[in-house]
């Protein structure tokens, strides 16, 4: 995965209110010509019926004062609790920085002072007063860290967050028309509400925006099944609209030459695409030229070409896609070009195998404008493979691959090498027999590094996956065997102890330095069940 851009996309609900969600559409035919749609979409919470929290009169006039600074929503929250040498507790200072401050709350083991139970929140790095203190303790203490010149030295505070009741709605109206049986102007508009905390009535000017989308296609025949097809658009969004999903694909950011994710912005997209395309084996050419015009400075123009043409004769056949967008931004300058081809040819005398040699390459330049030196962002890499397989169609299949990738990495002014790799990859499915069925796949890579300065070692790769798959008796017995071999990393856990009913517990705790404080180096496995 070092080398791979993993897209997961997933829905889900946070539900902290009541919602209602409502969606209406309908779609009409004119005439012939024309066919109008519109839809309207409404999810709003209901702020008086809250689901997990429960909200006293101080917290929402509290969310109230907080408006659209959503980020900043953390209610100063600690509570007096009875004391227990099991329970993390605290106790209140006088600030020593400054008496005039608020109280700092201190862990403390004392039954006379540790009567603060407390729940901390992370707020950003430096944005705090607090930190985790490591010291051995079951359960996580915080300690106070006084400013440094006014610096917050803390990442976390004793608060909670509060979720405020949010609503949102969409309205869309397009229309398709017909100008002719070759030629079809489409548009799409669109207006959104977006209001994040109805608790607040602060700033209300940014809720509103709107959207629209206007395209021109025409079809003109060159030769009986050769066409010419023309696209014209332009494309514009609000910097205060919200769309209810995704808006644009999640590489589209990528393909600019911007972040994965950038900040709003009133964006302006013309577009002009030509393509040549024989309807009888589907062979075309295209070429296409867009801009992306932001009013935060960004400004680019992109052309991309792509090609696919099979040649019936040999059983050859090539694919060209690529693509570069110059862009512009009051700090930065550079480009962003794609190249993706491949040249196979399948043999029909050997049961259709295939045969293909690939190039990949990606190369994104962000120069600062005024040290004339490449930035972070700044990345560069090529791959040059080729794979042969067999004819999928069939139940038993394979497929093997090689390629070779180089990656460079910016070094003041220039690109520098930074490592190359060798891999091999082959896969193969046995499905002949449908009562026993195997598939297997194993990749092998092998890391050489071509600078010193990174912390990356070489390194020799295998990975593997074999999976076997059985049914006898019409389905009477069925099973599977499944082996895996490589490595992997797993994220750090923290672990602390909690107190079960008696004779459901797995580990038991030994008070070995008699100090009355469950510690996490005092808790051994149970010999039975505590």
């Amino acid at each position: 995965t070092r080398e791979k851009r993993i897209q997961v996309e997933f829905e889900y609900a946070d539900r902290n209110y009541l919602n209602t969600m409502l969606f209406a559409s309908n779609e009409m035919q004119i005439n012939k010509k024309l066919k109008i749609s519109i839809a309207a979409y409404t999810n709003a919470d209901a702020k008086n019926s809250p689901i997990n929290q429960q909200l006293d009169a101080k917290q929402k006039q509290f969310l109230n004062n907080v408006g659209d600074s959503i980020q900043n929503a953390f209610y100063p929250s600690a509570f007096i609790d009875s004391f227990s040498s099991t329970k993390i507790l605290y106790a209140k200072r006088v600030n020593p920085v400054n008496p005039l401050w608020d109280s700092i709350y201190v862990f403390s083991t004392q039954p006379d002072s540790a009567k603060y139970s407390l729940n901390f929140v992370y707020v950003g790095e430096n944005k705090g007063n607090y930190a985790p203190l490591l010291n051995g303790v079951n359960g996580k203490v915080y300690e106070y860290k006084p400013p440094v010149n006014t610096a917050l030295q803390g990442s976390y505070e004793p608060a909670i967050f509060l979720v405020t009741p949010k609503k949102q709605s969409v309205v869309t109206a397009s229309a398709m028309y017909n100008i002719d049986s070759k030629t079809v102007l489409t548009t799409d508009v669109a207006l959104s509400n977006y209001d994040i905390n109805t608790f607040s009535t602060k700033n209300k000017e940014d809720n509103t925006g709107y959207a629209g989308k206007f395209l021109l296609q025409k079809i003109t025949f060159i030769k009986r099944n050769v066409q010419l097809n023309s696209t014209l658009g332009y494309e514009f969004v609000d910097e205060k609209f919200r769309p209810i999903e995704r808006l644009r694909p999640v590489e589209f950011a990528r393909d600019w030459g911007l972040p994965l994710l950038p900040n709003y912005a009133t964006e302006h997209l013309p577009q002009l695409a030509f393509e040549l395309k024989n309807n009888q084996n589907n062979n075309s050419i295209r070429y296409s030229i867009n801009g992306y015009f932001r009013n935060d400075g960004f400004n680019a123009i992109k052309n991309t070409f792509f090609v696919n043409h099979q040649f019936i004769e040999t059983g050859i056949d090539v694919k060209f896609d690529g693509s570069r967008a110059d862009h512009n931004t009051p700090f930065d300058k550079g480009y962003f070009s794609k190249i993706n081809s491949e040249i196979s040819k399948t043999f029909k005398a050997l049961d259709n195998y295939k045969l293909a040699f690939t190039y990949v390459a990606d190369r994104n330049i962000q120069r600062n404008k005024f040290t004339d030196t490449l930035t972070p962002m700044t990345l560069d890499y090529n791959i040059i493979g080729a794979y042969i397989k067999s004819n999928t169609a069939k139940k038993n299949n394979w497929f093997f691959q090689y390629f070779h990738r180089t990656n460079n990495t910016p070094f003041q002014k220039q690109l520098i090498e930074l490592d190359k790799s060798d891999n091999f990859s082959f896969t193969s499915e046995l499905f002949q027999n449908n009562h026993h069925k195997f598939r297997f796949n194993a990749t092998y890579r092998a890391l050489y590094i071509k600078n010193n300065n990174t912390t990356t070692n070489p390194d020799k790769t295998l990975l593997g996956r074999a999976e076997y798959l059985f049914n006898e008796w019409h389905g009477f017995i069925t099973g599977s065997m499944l082996y895996e071999l490589g490595a992997g990393q797993e994220q750090q856990r923290d672990f602390s102890y909690v107190e079960v009913p008696a004779g459901k517990g797995e580990y038991t705790w030994i008070d070995y330095n008699n100090d009355g404080l469950p510690q996490l180096n005092e808790f051994e496995i149970a010999i039975f069940p505590d």
